[in-house]
């Protein structure tokens, strides 16, 4: 996946696009159909039995409602209608829900860098001196936050248990070949001596069996998932 092959009718497709459309009306229509179909994309995932609609991958939808949400945006800021182009405001809501329920980590740091980014380059090249100041405040605000957040991984509260000690998080999922389905997903959070961190303990059914098992083997207790707020998920048994 994203290899020379695949970046390389990424480049084909740029090519072609800037050959064959000559006028932002072109631009327009290619980006109004875009975004009709992610629309749809997105309503078969919020409506439908799968939440990644007919794509089969939940971090394909977030690539791919990335782009769209930007084109969204972008013909915000060049519509002539002021009026008209709030309606741009559903399809955007639309797509954003969407990519949030697909929960992808780096799909939604990439949007967040991407509009640091964004806030970045309107400060410095946007023709509004009062866009400018906004936009390097946010950037600014923004950078300075981060900073101090990362700057404090070494405080108790910044830990699961606040022992100012790292842990070892471990994620996984469970698929079978040839199938785009997940079919659970597991979480530990250990110390460093492997032991379970506090509010990360396997379910009461499993503690015995978890006591037995190999630590390094992150337990190897099937059904030891957590859900969300630390609490130990349902043990629904093994999944092969």
């Amino acid at each position: 996946m994203l290899g020379f092959f695949h970046l390389a009718h990424f480049l084909v497709f740029y090519l072609v696009i800037i050959t064959a459309f000559r006028s932002w009306k072109d631009w327009q229509n290619f980006f109004g159909f875009s975004i009709a179909i992610a629309v749809l994309v997105s309503l078969t995932g919020l409506l439908g039995k799968n939440p990644y609609g007919t794509i089969g991958n939940t971090a394909y939808v977030s690539g791919y409602l990335i782009f769209n949400l930007y084109f969204v945006i972008l013909l915000f800021f060049r519509s002539n209608n002021k009026k008209s182009r709030w309606f741009l405001l559903l399809p955007f809501l639309i797509m954003l829900f969407e990519f949030w329920k697909m929960k992808t980590s780096g799909a939604i740091i990439g949007l967040g860098a991407s509009f640091l980014l964004l806030f970045l380059l309107l400060g410095l090249t946007h023709v509004n001196k009062k866009i400018r100041r906004l936009s390097l405040f946010l950037f600014l605000g923004a950078g300075i936050a981060l900073i101090f957040i990362f700057s404090q991984s070494q405080s108790a509260w910044f830990h699961l248990d606040g022992d100012s000690l790292p842990e070892i998080i471990l994620y996984s999922d469970h698929e079978r070949a040839g199938e785009y389905v997940n079919r659970g997903n597991a979480l530990w959070a250990l110390n460093p001596d492997l032991t379970r961190a506090a509010g990360f303990e396997p379910p009461s059914a499993r503690a015995d069996l978890c006591t037995r098992a190999t630590r390094t083997t992150s337990c190897g207790c099937p059904g030891s998932g957590l859900a969300a707020g630390g609490r130990p998920a349902e043990d629904r048994g093994t999944v092969l």
